[in-house]
Parts: structure tokens; C-alpha cells; sequence
């Protein structure tokens, strides 16, 4: 089994847009099945990240150049919390694999 540092996260049945904070800055709200979020700037950025093709691990290390002073151990484990949040609210698969693109939903199960 990977371990969740070495996942790929890609986003799954869901729509997406920016949007922007009070500050100015750009967030992103996402629409799934299972509700409606808005990320903030560090989950947005992330988000904007999660191509399907770049492992938690790659994405911690480009987040990282944006946060001098925190190590690269707190930003995965904070990503890695993020991620775990939004598969349970059916928006990523946390492992995506092009050969079986599809996933158990948890909203769906819930009862």
C-alpha cells in the first residue's frame, strides 16, 4: 500500500470556480455532491495543484516556497488533512488511477 505522501489527488464529479475573498485574494468554491465549500487561499492553492498527474509529496514541496519558515512536514501533514476531508465529502479521489477512475461515495452511504 502507498504511502498518502506519495498519492495522486485529482478532483472528481464536481464543479468549480474562483472566486474572490474580502482581502482580494483568490479562493475557490467547489459544488460536489455532497454540498457546497469554499477553500481557503492555502486549499485553494492546493486545489489549483491536484492534476491527476502530481503526488502530495510534489505539491507540498511547490506550497512550500510560498511559506518560508514552516517546514515541509507540517504542509504535507496539513495537505494530507485537507485532502482526507474533501474525498469524505466526495470532491477528490485521494489515489486517482486513470485505469479506474471511479470511487465509492460516501455521501451516497450515509444513512
Amino acid at each position: 500500500m502507498k504511502r498518502e505522501i506519495e498519492l495522486i489527488p485529482f478532483k472528481y464529479i464536481c464543479r468549480w470556480k474562483f472566486l474572490n475573498n474580502n482581502e482580494g485574494k483568490r479562493i475557490v468554491k467547489v459544488s460536489g455532491v455532497s454540498g457546497e465549500y469554499l477553500l481557503n487561499e492555502m486549499a485553494s492553492e492546493i486545489w489549483v495543484l491536484m492534476d491527476g498527474k502530481r503526488t502530495v509529496k510534489e505539491i507540498a514541496k511547490i506550497i512550500s516556497n510560498n511559506y518560508s519558515g514552516v517546514s515541509l512536514r507540517i504542509i504535507e501533514k496539513d495537505i494530507i488533512d485537507l485532502l482526507r476531508e474533501l474525498e469524505h465529502k466526495d470532491i477528490i479521489i485521494m489515489d486517482y488511477n486513470s485505469l479506474f477512475p471511479y470511487k465509492k461515495l460516501h455521501a451516497i452511504n450515509k444513512k
